[in-house]
């Protein structure tokens, strides 16, 4: 017997002696609660959380919350059921995620990640929504003063309230980088239409255009409009709206996302939808989950962790198609 025991406590040894552990430690369980399953970019953020989980051998927990502050709570809570390690929250509900954070950590000792949107009590990954509205802001300056002499008559701010004051500031970033560019423009020439409707998790295009065209329609006499959109799914509709009007000449489109719809549209040649706001959403998980990892590993995170951003543009867009 005392053979066996040393032999056993020799192999452990050597074991360790050559990088290896006598256990292997469980894969990461990481609960993912994301806003839609119909939004191009929150796919694109799924798909690259589901890749790198897969990648590195974790266990990717899914739900969505259409932003629901109901359906988010059961998620979390299915989450921590299934032995989670950490949850991370995709569903820009900033009230009900910052008070949650606080409860999940005090209950069940689990940290939260949450994306794009800024919840007390948790770790933020995700956009700088000010300065990627900035980032926009400066190149349709660049624009304005190409194209319109400087000149701009109106601007309108084509948002979602539904999506919260943080993702609302990458609007209002949009006119403080024009301004801050010299760009000369009263805030009362600038008109917010929230494009919401009754549904909070998504809302149909064909309402989403015929809120610009309204707009549109209601300022036949302005020749330099500019529309700043939260996403691409209003870049699009703002797009079609305008030539639906006949009123290409007159707008010049900014939006957030960098989507296929959005790509497409600039590689097709000259438009009035300008440029879209980049964020790498295919990247997201890579970032977010390596953020994961760290927390787990008890290092020293900072609170707020940010996405690079920068604009695709009609001159630059062939180099990310393909």
């Amino acid at each position: 017997m005392k053979k066996v025991i040393a032999l056993l406590l020799s192999l452990v040894l050597a074991l360790c002696a050559t990088g290896f552990t006598a256990l292997a430690e469980e894969p990461l369980t990481i609960g993912f609660c994301n806003y839609t399953d119909t939004d191009q970019f929150f796919i694109t953020v799924k798909e690259s959380m589901n890749r790198v989980c897969e990648e590195r051998g974790y266990k990717l927990l899914y739900a969505v919350s259409e932003a629901d502050p109901a359906k988010m709570r059961t998620a979390w809570e299915s989450f921590v059921t299934q032995g989670a390690d950490i949850i991370v929250d995709f569903s820009l509900l900033e009230d009900s995620g910052s008070t949650m954070a606080k409860n999940f950590k005090e209950q069940y000792g689990i940290s939260v990640i949450c994306v794009d949107n800024v919840y007390d009590n948790a770790f933020f990954f995700g956009v700088n929504n000010v300065e990627a509205g900035k980032t926009a802001g400066y190149y349709v300056a660049e624009k304005v003063q190409e194209k319109w002499d400087g000149q701009v008559d109106c601007m309108l701010q084509f948002y979602r309230e539904a999506n919260g004051p943080t993702v609302k500031l990458r609007n209002s970033g949009i006119y403080d980088g024009m301004v801050e560019s010299g760009i000369e423009l009263a805030e009362e020439n600038v008109y917010w239409v929230d494009s919401s409707g009754t549904n909070a998790a998504a809302v149909d295009p064909a309402i989403m255009k015929s809120l610009v065209t309204d707009f549109l329609t209601a300022h036949p006499d302005e020749h330099h409009i500019v529309i700043g959109c939260f996403n691409d799914d209003g870049g699009n509709a703002a797009y079609n709206a305008a030539k639906a009007s006949g009123r290409e000449e007159d707008v010049m489109i900014i939006s957030h996302n960098a989507d296929p719809v959005a790509l497409d549209t600039m590689a097709a040649g000259e438009s009035c939808w300008i440029g879209t706001v980049c964020y790498s959403p295919a990247t997201y998980g890579d970032q977010i989950i390596d953020l994961a990892e760290r927390l787990l590993a008890g290092e020293d995170v900072p609170t707020e962790n940010y996405a690079n951003t920068f604009v695709i543009n009609p001159d630059n867009v062939a180099e990310f198609i393909g």
